[in-house]
Parts: C-alpha cells; sequence; structure tokens
C-alpha cells in the first residue's frame, strides 16, 4: 500500500514527553513486543525509532526473525518514551513507554486495514492504526494524494484542510476521552495536530505552483493568519511536525527574501543560500529555546551536506554566540568533527563490499590508483539521470589502469540492482559495481556522512581523500579536471 502523504508525515517522527513537570531521574524498565504476521513478504522484524537530536539518529531496539508461523518476540529496555515503527516491508507506527507489554496481529497481505495491538499500551497503538487508515481515506478525495491536494485552488485547499485537521481532531477525541493515557502523549499528539496542519499550509504555496506548472503563483498576506493559530511553544518542540513547521517559516522569508532583491546573485550558491537561512532563523522573533533550534538546524544541515570549510566555520562561530542549548550545540560538534576525518588529506575509510560475480572488494584494493567513488541506487531519479554523463566520464578517460570507477550501490533490492546492470552492458562493464552491506544503512553512508544519493568521493593514488564531496560527472570540465590532476599526482601508502 503507497503511503505518499503519510511517508512525508511519519517516516521520521521521533516524539519524547513535552511534559514541564519537575524533572526526575528516568527509570529503566522492560518492555515488550511480540505478535503474528502472516503473509510476510520479507522474514524480519525490526523495531526503531530517531532520536530528538539534530541529526536524527536511528536507534535499533530489535532486529529478529519471524518463526514457520510468522511469530516474533522482542524484549528491550526503555528509561523514557519514543515515537517508533514496527517494520516488516511495510511499517506501523508505535508510541512506546517503559513498562508496556504488547501483542501485535498483522495480516501483511491488508497491512494497514489488519493492524491490531492488545496489551498494555495498546490504545496508543490502536490510535495510530486508525489514524493511518484515516489519513489514507481523507487523501483518497484528491487525485494523487498529497500532490492532488496541494493542486487545489487556494479556498478549496483552505477547506480542505480544515476538514483533514476536524477528522482527525475527532479520531483524537473519540480515542482518548474515556481511556486513560499520559498527559505527554496526549499534549504530544494535540501538537503534531496542529503543526501537521500548519506545515501543509506553509508548504501550499510552493507545491502548488510546482504540481500545478505555475510560473508564478503568490498568495495574498492574509493567507498567513494561520499562523497565530499554532502556539511558538516550546514543548511543541518534541514534535517533529512543529520541527518541520518551523524550518518551513525560514523558507518561507527566505522566498520572500530572494523575490523582494532579484539583483542578490549570492544567495544562489550554496555558501550565500545557508549564510541568508541562518541569518534569518537567528533573527526570528521567538522563544530562546524555538530560536536556538532553528538557527541550530542551519548550521548542522550545512555541515551535513557540505563539509566542513570556511562557510561551516562561520556559521559555527555566529551559533556559538546565540547558543543556549547545549545538546543542539553538541551535536554540531560532533557533526564537524565527523567531517574533519573526511577533509582533503586524510587517509579514506576503508570498506569491503560485494561485487556482481559474489567477489569481495576492497577500496584498498585499488591503492596505487585514483578512485571516484558513485554512491547510488536504482530507485533514485538523480542517480540515474547522471548516468549518461557517467558513461561519457568513463569515454574520456578510458580503461586507464590508473583509474577506477567504484560504484557502491546502497539498494536494498539487490534484485532490481542485478537486473539493472544485466540490461545495461555499457554501464555494467565501465567500471566496478559493488553492493553496500546495509542499503541506507551501509558502513559507507555512516562513515562518510552520506545523507543524500547521488554523492562522489575522489581517493588520491595514496589512498587519501581528496574530495569527500566531488563534483557530479554531469559538471563535466570540473571533475574531468579533478581526476586529471590527481592522475599526474601521487605518492603511494597505505590505507
Amino acid at each position: 500500500m503507497k503511503h505518499s502523504l503519510l511517508f512525508l508525515i511519519l517516516s521520521a517522527f521521533v516524539f519524547f514527553s513535552c511534559s514541564k513537570e519537575k524533572e526526575q531521574e528516568a527509570v529503566v524498565e522492560t518492555v515488550t513486543v511480540n505478535g503474528t504476521i502472516t503473509n510476510s513478504k520479507t522474514e524480519k522484524v525490526t523495531i526503531s525509532y530517531r532520536t530528538p537530536s539534530l541529526d536524527s539518529e536511528k536507534i535499533t531496539l530489535a532486529e529478529l526473525g519471524l518463526d514457520s508461523t510468522g511469530y516474533f518476540e522482542a524484549t528491550f529496555e526503555l528509561a523514557e518514551p519514543v515515537q517508533a515503527m514496527v517494520s516488516n516491508g511495510e511499517y506501523t507506527k508505535v508510541y512506546l513507554e517503559p513498562g508496556d507489554s504488547l501483542s501485535l496481529t498483522i495480516d501483511a497481505e491488508e497491512f494497514d486495514e489488519s493492524v491490531a495491538w492488545t496489551g498494555i499500551g495498546a490504545e496508543k497503538q490502536n490510535y495510530f492504526a486508525k489514524k493511518m487508515l484515516l489519513n489514507e481515506e481523507l487523501m483518497a478525495k484528491y487525485d494523487g494524494g498529497f500532490r492532488g491536494l496541494m493542486m487545489l485552488e487556494l479556498a478549496d485547499f483552505e477547506l480542505a484542510m480544515d476538514s483533514i485537521l476536524m477528522a482527525n481532531k475527532g479520531l483524537y477525541t473519540e480515542f482518548f476521552d474515556s481511556l486513560e493515557v499520559s498527559d505527554a502523549f496526549k499534549a504530544l499528539e494535540e501538537a503534531e495536530l496542529i503543526a501537521d496542519w500548519g506545515q501543509k499550509k506553509m508548504m501550499y504555496p510552493m507545491y502548488h505552483k510546482y504540481y500545478s506548472d505555475l510560473e508564478e503563483f503568490a498568495v495574498p498576506d492574509s493567507y498567513y493568519v494561520f499562523m497565530e493559530e499554532i502556539p511558538m511553544d516550546e514543548a511543541y518542540l518534541a514534535s517533529s511536525n512543529f520541527k518541520s513547521y518551523l524550518n518551513n517559516i525560514v523558507r518561507k522569508e527566505f522566498t520572500a527574501y530572494t523575490e523582494a532583491n532579484p539583483q542578490d546573485s549570492s544567495v544562489k550558491e550554496m555558501s550565500g543560500y545557508s549564510l541568508k537561512m541562518y541569518e534569518i532563523a537567528s533573527n526570528l522573533e521567538a522563544p530562546g529555546p524555538i530560536k536556538d533550534f532553528i538557527a541550530a538546524s542551519q548550521v548542522f544541515d550545512y555541515i551535513s551536506f557540505s563539509g566542513v570549510d570556511s562557510i561551516a566555520d562561520s556559521l559555527m562561530t555566529a551559533y556559538k554566540a546565540i547558543n543556549i542549548d547545549e545538546k543542539n550545540l553538541a551535536s554540531i560538534e560532533e557533526n564537524y568533527e565527523k567531517w574533519v576525518i573526511l577533509s582533503e588529506g586524510k587517509p579514506a575509510i576503508d570498506f569491503t563490499y560485494t561485487s556482481l560475480d559474489s567477489t569481495e572488494v576492497s577500496l584498498s584494493d585499488f591503492v596505487g590508483k585514483v578512485v571516484y567513488i558513485d554512491v547510488w541506487a536504482t530507485w533514485c531519479g538523480p542517480c540515474m539521470r547522471e548516468l549518461p554523463s557517467a558513461k561519457e566520464l568513463h569515454t574520456y578517460f578510458g580503461d586507464r589502469e590508473d583509474l577506477v570507477l567504484l560504484y557502491v550501490s546502497i539498494d536494498e533490492n539487490i534484485d532490481a540492482w542485478k537486473k539493472l546492470l544485466s540490461e545495461d552492458e555499457e554501464f555494467r562493464t565501465m567500471g566496478v559495481h559493488v553492493i553496500g552491506d546495509d542499503a541506507w544503512n551501509s558502513s559507507i553512508n555512516k562513515d562518510y556522512m552520506i545523507k543524500g544519493i547521488p554523492r562522489y568521493i575522489l581517493i588520491g593514488k595514496d589512498g587519501k581523500i581528496a574530495d569527500a564531496t566531488a563534483p557530479r560527472p554531469s559538471s563535466g570540465n570540473e571533475i574531468k579536471g579533478a581526476i586529471e590532476a590527481l592522475l599526474t599526482a601521487g605518492a603511494v601508502s597505505k590505507l
């Protein structure tokens, strides 16, 4: 079952208690989750969540196989509530609290429709299952789901969003007026509902213009009166929807700046864009913790995608001058240090993956040669659009013995990877093809700070990093020049 809208809403959520009661020492308690999944298309069940920190680190609570009847049982410890996912091909959302003891049944052929929970904490999980179905039903009213919603004319869109919010509030009231659940959970879900409504309204001008293929589109200033209905409450920072809403506020102000200052070409470059986004974020009128989060997000995101450079240093210096949240600063500094390891001249981090012919291939096998690494996947549209340029790059350099084009697929579906290569002989034979050890969670993604693909990395003959964010094949002379410079250089050392 497709979850186009719901993936946008739910895939990155992590919720922690937003209660303002006096902090107490966390008590670790055992959580048990068992269940039976019939007609499963995969033998594995994973229970995981993402931390509320800036890096949104994925934490796996349990990963186990199904027995012959589809049964699984997991036991782990928690000190505080987490919003998690139980994944088995598709996923179902859960809010786990210390002491929960849950049983789940699913028919994988009707995954969402069949999710049913019993046990301690079951009411929250059944609410999420019902919420999933409700929003699928609501989105089905619009041709193309999320796309169709965003293509509505302004008045119709506003009516639709209000209707969606009211339907979700109705479900929330139906479930929790008569059931006992923690105040933290109730407050958090209330924040989620209003923030989701707000962030989609914030997204509408951009997405309506894009999906409707309009050259120009603008909403009246009065449209943004809805922002007054979303409290700038620091407790809402526990909600991922609220965090997305805040970042959309910054994007709105950035768009307004570019429209008012078309002569400022600096913001068309990544450096200028990031500096302006930070300036906007750090000057928004908001409570201290909220302003700190918005500003920290701009710094963290720049470093995550661009690495360590003079812009990163400038952003770090500016943020430290206003920082009030030690955890945000710690996340940024940790991110910065990870990128320092990937600076030019640092030893390349080795990896060993399986090739198309089932042999093991290591990066260190190619010491003495220039290596151009392409991290990609068959499902990645931008990756596939680089393929013609990658073929042209191979033609330009030919089969040089001192250059390796190393293609690292992070496909989860190995058959899709093999099929594409079997159907494209030129691509299959123009380099070395390997597949990562754990799809998106493969070691290369973690070690080389890969947050999006395609990603390109250049390694010199000496086994040291030349550029951890190398130019794409489509950059033409830029990447050709970078490779040629490395081919003429290089003493050889061990990785």
